[in-house]
């Protein structure tokens, strides 16, 4: 189950970001066509308040619980045309962090980087 959200990822630089505000995600119009998302343990509980709660297989082969959002290929139906969430339903953690996500730091014994999308309309806001 591969999800990709992120259309540039880049790794955050202590220097060259220094000054970079990021401004909050207002709008979700990322995550519009996706039909199901990842969940941790932690929002099991709320998340199944308004989503159903199921266990599939990843593509390494892992049992994976994922929040159903819709039930077409492309569909959220939690999401409007104009990208705002469904008022009042809670939004799963994997896209209340966009544009942020952590990756492998290829040569640094395995540890992990801060990246952002640097292509999130929000990157490089005045406010953030």
């Amino acid at each position: 189950m591969a999800i990709n959200i992120y259309q540039n990822p880049i790794f955050l630089n202590s220097v060259t970001h220094k000054s970079v505000r990021v401004a909050p995600v207002t709008n979700f119009k990322f995550a519009r066509q996706l039909n199901s998302v990842l969940i941790v343990g932690q929002e099991f509980l709320e998340a199944a308040k308004f989503y159903p709660v199921v266990f599939t297989k990843s593509e390494g082969g892992e049992i994976v619980p994922v929040a159903i959002l819709g039930l077409r290929n492309n569909e959220n139906l939690f999401v409007d045309k104009e990208g705002k969430w469904k008022e009042g339903t809670y939004i799963p953690a994997y896209f209340r962090r966009y544009p942020f996500i952590l990756a492998s730091n290829v040569g640094q014994d395995g540890s992990f980087a801060v990246c952002v999308d640097s292509l999130y309309e929000g990157f490089g806001a005045k406010k953030g």
